[in-house]
């Protein structure tokens, strides 16, 4: 028998062509590209002891790193977090040639697709060759949307000795002074006039490359480098319009290291509040902010967990939480209790969330114009007295007032109110002599709280005929004019008034 009889003889399997590759992805800061194939099926085959023919090696192929134009379009906002990465084109600062820049100018600006920021984070670092002694201002940038017009978003001053020219200066810039990044922003610096930064010449030949990093990028030497002479050393908020002096062949030696930035956070000094629950609209409830320790963020959306809130609202320019609308109110019940969030985004989409309580609470009945103490002749009977009481409460509340008790207890017998009214029994009297005041103690209730007031009377006497004064009574006088004391007689039917050294009479 022929050994050969035992085997099946098929074709070898085959792969397909490679498809194009894919769209480049946009993801944080770095896309990918992947191409297929797949083994041709008519090619695949079992042999008759069991031996399975396909295709060998991997049906896909991944670019694991990104090609130039994948690079540039990785700037999604909510993706892009930097990360502990450094920046820079071309070979590393230790490893370039470095010329001193004898050029004029006080200021640099990296326009170039590959010195733009990619990614949104904090500055760490910076890394120069220095050439020249001198301060140096490390500078981020922001487009205002304007052709060529930049904003100073933050700034990084150092100074070079001496005896660190012509070496590798490194820069760590303390937590509260690493600069807020976005994606967009450029580098540049100012050292005014002393050409602090070296360069190198680019290099069509650059290829970068490495054992273990392949990267696709053609090589593009930078051609948006700008330099140009400013007025007056920049300042954050400042804004400048960019022109000057734009260079083809030269590769600053600077880099810089970015960090992913630092969360905000959510710290008041209370986070309960209570207001009455007729506090009108618009009111100013409480401050309401957040906090971000990192140089130059922001937020860029502060809102309530809820629009539709009913009855408050966040003031965003004030950083306050305002009355929105009529608060509830139901008569027998004390308070309500209310939570209000707000949440805010920064620069880099980090969400921090605040939550507060607030408790509105029925608003007791009020006596707008009660006096502390009132006069009456202890000749009154009856009605002594009518007092009014108001309810702040939006609705209002019916209110019912009730006489507690008179201060001495011994005298609360005579005492009673009506409706707002104060009553002296008809069985009870006054008298100065016996007791020349009374305080009155009144409860009223709106029927959810109770509210508790103080009213003195003080009891006048009543003047008789025979209290009345004779009809001359005889005043002694001090010194007027010359020291002479004279006796002045007052007619009842007239009043005289002394002031100073002269008389004046009324009729």
């Amino acid at each position: 028998m022929n050994l050969l009889d035992n085997f099946e003889f098929d074709t070898i399997p085959q792969w397909t062509q490679w498809s194009e590759w894919s769209v480049c992805s946009q993801t944080c800061d770095r896309g990918f590209q992947i191409r297929t194939r797949e083994c041709e099926e008519d090619t695949e085959s079992d042999t008759r002891d069991g031996y399975i023919n396909r295709c060998g090696q991997k049906y896909d192929e991944t670019h694991t790193l990104e090609t130039r134009e994948c690079l540039l379009l990785g700037n999604h906002p909510y993706c892009t977090y930097c990360e502990d990465r450094t920046f820079i084109y071309g070979d590393d600062v230790a490893l370039r040639t470095v010329k001193n820049d004898t050029d004029e100018g006080n200021a640099v600006l990296l326009k170039n697709d590959i010195d733009i920021i990619r990614c949104c984070g904090l500055i760490a670092y910076w890394e120069i060759f220095a050439t020249n002694p001198g301060t140096l201002k490390f500078i981020v940038w922001r487009s205002t949307g304007e052709d060529n017009s930049y904003t100073v978003v933050g700034t990084n001053s150092v100074n070079i000795s001496d005896t660190e020219v012509n070496k590798i200066f490194k820069f760590i810039p303390d937590s509260a002074d690493r600069i807020t990044v976005i994606a967009d922003d450029l580098i540049g610096w100012f050292d005014g006039g002393a050409n602090i930064i070296g360069y190198d010449n680019c290099s069509s030949t650059y290829n970068a490359s490495t054992s273990n990093h392949r990267d696709l990028r053609p090589n593009y030497c930078p051609t948006q480098t700008y330099r140009m002479t400013l007025d007056k050393e920049p300042e954050d908020e400042d804004v400048v319009l960019w022109s000057g002096t734009r260079y083809i062949d030269r590769v600053y030696v600077m880099q810089y290291t970015t960090v992913e930035n630092t969360p905000p956070y959510f710290n008041l000094s209370r986070y309960h509040k209570t207001i009455p629950d007729h506090s009108d609209i618009d009111f100013s409830i409480m401050d309401f902010y957040f906090n971000d320790t990192d140089y130059a963020d922001w937020f860029v959306l502060v809102k309530p967990e809820h629009d539709a809130d009913p009855y408050f609202y966040y003031d965003t320019f004030a950083k306050s939480v305002h009355v929105k609308d009529q608060l509830p109110h139901i008569n027998g019940r004390q308070n309500y209790v209310h939570e209000f969030i707000v949440w805010a985004d920064d620069s880099c989409y980090n969400r921090v969330t605040g939550t507060v309580t607030i408790t509105s609470f029925n608003g007791p009945p009020t006596f707008p114009d009660l006096p502390k103490r009132i006069s009456i002749s202890e000749s009154k009977i009856g009605a002594l007295y009518t007092f009014s009481v108001n309810d702040p409460s939006n609705g209002p509340d019916t209110i019912t007032c009730q006489y507690e008790r008179a201060i001495p207890n011994s005298e609360s017998h005579k005492f009673y109110i009506v409706g707002k009214t104060i009553y002296l029994y008809s069985n009870a009297t006054l008298d100065k002599d016996l007791n020349p005041e009374y305080e009155i103690v009144i409860s009223c209730n709106d029927g959810t709280d109770t509210t508790v007031t103080f009213l003195k009377i003080e009891i006048t006497k009543e003047i008789t005929d025979s209290e009345a004064p004779p009809d001359f009574v005889l005043i002694e006088t001090g010194v007027i004019f010359a020291a002479t004391f004279i006796a002045v007689v007052i007619n009842v039917g007239a009043v005289y008034i002394m002031m100073m050294n002269s008389l004046v009479i009324t009729p």
